[in-house]
Order: structure tokens, then C-alpha cells, then sequence
């Protein structure tokens, strides 16, 4: 089994992190969990901040995905990737696709990450050209830090 380092991160809004956590050793996802309560309104999406940050090794990728529990109940999460040189603080983004309201409490199991292998690859058209691989300072900067 490999292991990530979590970097904890002080976060104001957040009195008390929760790790993520294994229910069983097989698991493919680690249950992340809500870091407050929340009233999840019909349309719309919240930026759960989880108070870490993962040091992902090269040639993997962190993702958050939903909860069986929670999709059932028209609750998505996004897919977003955390790549290997992001070091700031993780979210799970959640978006009410139902009717009605949802409440989520404190410490609520709100959705897995999954840590997956990367094959890194460069692109090349068919004229030959190629497209290098940047080299990234990306460290805190998240959401559209690469362009919009």
C-alpha cells in the first residue's frame, strides 16, 4: 500500500479537520467529509474546503467523487483532478441536481477521494509538430490557475 502525506492547513471556517478515512482496507475511495453544516439549495454548488492539502507523487492524480449515498439524493460532485504540484488545500465541490433543498451536517460523509495513476504524455499533430511539457509553479494556486 502506498501512503500520501497530508499538509494540514489552517482554515478559519473549519473548527475541526476531519482526515479522510477507509470504511474498509479495499476501499477505492476515502470518504472525505463535510467541514460544516450546510443547506444545499435545488441548483446549487458549494466549495467545501477540508482544511489539507496531499502531496500526490508523480504520475498520480487525486479525484473527488460522489457518494452512492448522496447521488441517489440528486447530490453531484465534481470530478476535479489534483495534480501532483498543487500543495494547497483540497475541496470537494458539490452541486444539488434535485428539487429540493439538502442539508448537510458537520462531519457528513460527502464524498470519496481517489487516488489514480497518470500516464503523462506529451501531444504531437500529425505534421510532427509538438507541444512541450511545461515545467509548473503552480504550488497554491487552484481553480483556473491555468487559464480560463
Amino acid at each position: 500500500m502506498k501512503y500520501i502525506e497530508i499538509i494540514k492547513i489552517e482554515n478559519k471556517s473549519i473548527q475541526t479537520t476531519k482526515l479522510p478515512k477507509r470504511e474498509h482496507i479495499f476501499d477505492a475511495g476515502a470518504d472525505v467529509f463535510a467541514p460544516y453544516n450546510w443547506n444545499l439549495p435545488p441548483g446549487g454548488t458549494e466549495k467545501f474546503p477540508l482544511g489539507y492539502g496531499l502531496k500526490i507523487p508523480e504520475n498520480f492524480m487525486g479525484v473527488m467523487y460522489p457518494r452512492g449515498s448522496l447521488a441517489v439524493n440528486g447530490i453531484y460532485v465534481s470530478p476535479n483532478p489534483i495534480d501532483t504540484d498543487y500543495k494547497g488545500e483540497v475541496h470537494a465541490i458539490l452541486t444539488n441536481m434535485g428539487r429540493d433543498s439538502y442539508y448537510i451536517a458537520e462531519g457528513t460523509k460527502i464524498a470519496q477521494l481517489v487516488i489514480l495513476p497518470v500516464e503523462i504524455c506529451g501531444f504531437i499533430t500529425e505534421d510532427g509538430e509538438n507541444a512541450p511539457i511545461p515545467q509548473t509553479r503552480r504550488g497554491l494556486n487552484a481553480f483556473g490557475s491555468t487559464g480560463v
